[in-house]
């Protein structure tokens, strides 16, 4: 859903590597040419006295061509400097500051340097009275311009290498890391924007390290906002505002909310379809979908009547477009969250009848491509998108297979028949077995580890691992480290090793669960249906850190951002953390 920011990553990689070729000129100039050239015009100086001042002339002329090389690279690290800080992505602009800081940095000494040098040609041309002070002069130019070009040198040398590597790791990045390393290859992650259901990378993985592990109803809760109607979709996070969607029944309305991060007020609530509810299944609701944004604007899915519903806001609450691209009936409800990638919004309209997914232009609405699912069963599962095996993979499970498409165009790479006929939980890919896990679904239970790189009908030859044990069919599991998490319906929390599915320990944690798990800091959070968040460490020992209870109902996956945790309940929206935990 971020793969739109790598051609923004791999220019951003192309302008630093750019940044240090320019901070490169000046030093190599000077070693290469300038200075052997004054020192040989002091050394001249000294030994010769009178035929120096014939070189004046001489001396003027190449110090004012080298002020005029400073100030040249001077103006362009002023300019990089300007446009690094338009870049309209407000989290990079975070990464990029010291960047565009220290370009601004070394315009303003570059600038400096040549006004010094434009002084010291004018005291060159001044005559044959200043020959006693050349050669102290010129040293003195020297040895500045030394420690300048030392200093332009190794600054070089690591905007250089940081650009090479960001080039690297955009040739290998899976799609929800780009959103963030934009700016890893110089600067440590600080904070994530949560822009999409299961986060950045669409996972469930928050890579911050400072969220928090102890509360309680009444303890390190930082906000509690009353939201109104109701809703089981997991609230996002941009910057400083929250979106979620809420179903005000007894009117009828389908809303978007906005929220305030740092206190927890509403901002605006806009309704964005009022229309007689749908049939649904009991533990669903009518608004079980998670938004999604881009930093500019939010994009919402609801069912109005026997239509999907799709429409983007911007930050202010104002309505973009409002397109329906597609038939939607499902018994049970509807609950399709869109995922984002390049210029296109895509969302799965797997349903009782004939079923599509669709590309959205994300400024329009517009379709840009629309494919067949074939088999025409309703599902619910969200689509993963990562870079695997050479090319761009959009893989989700329902409709009676395991699928992989192209999101550029929907055309299908390969497919796995069943395992069973309806699936809900979203899929998660592990790095180190080079492996996507499968769960699901009803009304046989399986847990798959595939293989990616397969083309055509892969049935028989791409399933690596397959169990019938401790699957769960709503909640959406998670990939840490050598592991596979998952915990079903019943409370049976598992953990499987990667690579071959060997069950490490199995333990039951009270209550019953729907939302999906998450993970930060090496560490997978467990929220009940109750409430009741269970902390545990993945390995080869079952490991709980701690319990926190809210004392409320909630059935939406929890979101991470900026070293808070955000749980949605049956009735609040609470920001946990930035309270020490008595």
């Amino acid at each position: 859903m971020w793969n739109d920011k790598k051609p923004m990553l791999k220019t951003l990689s192309r302008i630093q590597v750019l940044l240090g070729v320019l901070l490169l000129l000046p030093p190599a100039y000077f070693f290469g040419r300038a200075r052997p050239e004054l020192n040989r015009v002091a050394a001249d100086t000294l030994a010769r006295g009178e035929t120096i001042a014939r070189s004046l002339q001489s001396g003027a002329a190449l110090t004012e061509s080298l002020a005029d090389t400073f100030q040249n690279v001077g103006l362009k690290a002023g300019s990089i400097a300007d446009t690094l800080a338009k870049i309209p992505f407000s989290d990079w602009v975070v990464y990029l500051g010291p960047t565009a800081k220290a370009s601004r940095g070394i315009s303003e000494h570059c600038q400096q340097t040549a006004h010094t040098l434009r002084e010291s040609a004018a005291s060159l041309g001044a005559g044959r009275e200043t020959l006693r002070d050349i050669p102290k002069a010129i040293a003195s130019l020297s040895e500045t311009a030394t420690v300048l070009s030392i200093i332009a040198l190794l600054a070089g040398a690591v905007v250089i290498l940081n650009g090479i590597q960001l080039m690297a790791v955009a040739k290998r990045l899976t799609t929800g890391t780009l959103i963030l390393l934009a700016g890893l290859a110089a600067f440590p992650v600080q904070a994530e924007n949560w822009p999409c259901w299961r986060g950045p990378r669409g996972d469930g993985s928050s890579l911050e390290t400072n969220v928090p592990l102890h509360w309680s109803a009444t303890n390190n809760i930082a906000w509690k906002t009353p939201i109104p109607g109701r809703g089981h979709g997991s609230p996002i996070v941009w910057g400083d505002r929250i979106f979620l969607l809420t179903a005000i029944e007894g009117e009828q309305q389908r809303c978007v909310v906005c929220v305030d991060r740092s206190n927890g007020k509403l901002v605006w609530l806009r309704t964005v379809a009022q229309s007689p509810l749908e049939p649904k299944h009991k533990l669903n609701n009518y608004a079980s979908s998670t938004p999604a944004t881009d930093g500019n604007l939010v994009y919402v899915t609801f069912l109005d009547k026997d239509k999907m519903l799709v429409a983007a806001y911007d930050f202010t609450g104002r309505q973009q477009w409002l397109v329906r691209p597609g038939d939607f009936f499902s018994k049970h409800g509807f609950c399709s969250s869109p995922v984002l990638f390049k210029d296109k919004i895509i969302v799965n309209g797997d349903h009782d009848g004939e079923s599509y997914i669709v590309a959205l232009d994300r400024q329009t609405g517009k379709t840009l491509w629309k494919i067949d699912r074939e088999n025409k069963t309703r599902s619910y599962c969200t689509p993963l998108i990562r870079e695997l095996d050479g090319r761009t993979q959009m893989i989700l499970s329902g409709n009676k297979c395991v699928a992989s498409y192209d999101p550029n165009n929907g055309k299908r790479h390969w497919i796995i028949d069943g395992p069973t006929e309806q699936m809900v939980a979203s899929m998660v890919y592990n790095e180190k077995a080079d492996m996507l896990f499968y769960t699901g679904g009803f009304p046989q239970y399986h847990i798959l580890g595939i293989k990616p790189n397969g083309t055509g009908n892969v049935t028989q030859t791409h399933v690596a691992w397959l169990t019938t044990k401790g699957a769960s069919y709503v909640p959406s599991p998670v990939s840490i480290g050598d592991y596979f998490v998952i915990v079903n319906e019943p409370g049976m929390l598992t953990c499987h090793q990667a690579a071959d599915g060997n069950v490490l320990w199995s333990e039951r944690v009270r209550g019953t669960y729907h939302a999906s798990l998450v993970t930060a800091g090496g560490l997978v959070y467990v929220l009940s249906d109750l409430g009741v968040m269970t902390v545990v460490k993945p390995g080869p020992q079952f490991q709980a850190v701690a319990t926190n209870e809210l004392d409320e109902k909630c059935f939406a996956s929890p979101a991470i951002s900026n070293g808070r945790l955000f749980l949605r309940g049956d009735q609040h929206l609470f920001s946990i953390g930035g309270h020490p935990a008595r």
